[in-house]
């Protein structure tokens, strides 16, 4: 066993080596494990995420039981807390992040992993991982919450407490904007923002850090106060800000906040620069190209937080914007 599992640690580095240098998470969509899953709470078999309290969870389509299951134990797309097929492969992670009448500011599960390198300081970087609220097997509706977040730390977190299920009182570098409640229990979201780093970040953890009394919920008419999310896809990328635009342009968005119109410019540029526009939840609402300068009409966009993502062949560049009522 000892030999098999090394096997598998060398494999799964080398591969995260020559496929994923761009992304400082290793194992980034869960696909490589030590052993398929066999009941809940075995997050740590997605080497090397692990949890900080023995309670997440590791979803699988390879999970087997020598017993039946009436709602799929730890698999992949049906499991015991709900449905919901893979956003990518055949895998995800799970966490608790609210349950109502919980003490300490309320019950939390989390999910950790060392990044494969360091992070440099004032360095910009982009992160990304998409969630979906799930609807427990058999059970009522979940509460949906505006609570996620990612926090970077040189070291790992830990309880100061025998209370393994109480908030981290710590402020995620990213997170889902206040009052968009996450309610989708179809769809994958994706959180995503960018943040420029301390340096020598290692860690990196992901789930609820607001306590209860600070956070947006849902309550559908029959929940059953408890929320949970599956977790895909996560990535953490280097924001490249060293290499110029076409013609070393600084593109500049104006006004902010926005009304009916928002102007997009690149003074000088010669070449196209595609961008899209992301709302706070993560869907696309519009996308072009531009040289110079562009008119992107905002009237009809709901009010709230958006970014903008601008691209060529050597580099992307983000902007956020706020739209009025």
């Amino acid at each position: 066993m000892k030999v098999k599992i090394l096997f598998y640690l060398f494999f799964f580095f080398f591969i995260e080596n020559i496929y994923s240098q761009s992304n400082f998470v290793p194992n980034a969509s869960f696909e490589n494990h030590l052993d398929c899953p066999t009941s809940m709470m075995q997050i740590y078999l997605a080497y090397p995420w692990f949890d900080v309290n023995s309670s997440s969870d590791y979803f699988h389509s390879c999970f087997y039981s020598p017993f039946p299951i009436p709602c799929g134990g730890a698999s992949v797309p049906n499991n015991n807390m709900g449905y919901q097929e893979a956003r990518t492969g055949q895998a995800y992670a799970g966490i608790g992040v609210y349950a109502s009448g919980w003490p300490n500011g309320g019950y939390r599960e989390y999910i950790e992993v060392k990044l494969i390198d360091t992070l440099k300081s004032n360095k910009l970087y982009c992160v990304e991982f998409w969630v979906s609220l799930s609807r427990a097997c058999l059970n009522s509706e979940p509460d949906g919450i505006d609570g996620m977040g990612a926090y970077f730390s040189k070291d790992t977190l830990k309880y100061t407490s025998s209370d393994t299920s109480a908030v981290f009182s710590v402020v995620p570098q990213v997170y889902n904007p206040i009052g968009n409640i996450l309610n989708d229990t179809t769809n994958w979201v994706k959180i995503f923002g960018e943040f420029t780093a301390q340096g020598g970040e290692d860690y990196m953890t992901i789930g609820n850090f607001i306590r209860d009394e600070n956070l947006h919920i849902y309550f559908p008419p029959d929940n059953n106060g408890t929320s949970y999310y599956y977790i895909d896809d996560v990535s953490v990328m280097e924001c490249d800000t060293t290499k110029p635009l076409p013609g070393d342009n600084i593109i500049i968005v104006f006004p902010n906040p926005v009304e009916d119109e928002l102007t997009l410019e690149a003074k000088g540029n010669t070449l196209p620069i595609a961008f899209e526009i992301y709302n706070a939840i993560g869907q696309l609402v519009y996308k072009s190209n531009m040289i110079e300068k562009t008119v992107v009409p905002t009237a009809n966009f709901a009010a709230g937080m958006y970014v903008i993502r601008f691209r060529n062949s050597e580099r992307l560049e983000y902007r956020k914007v706020v739209k009025c009522n």
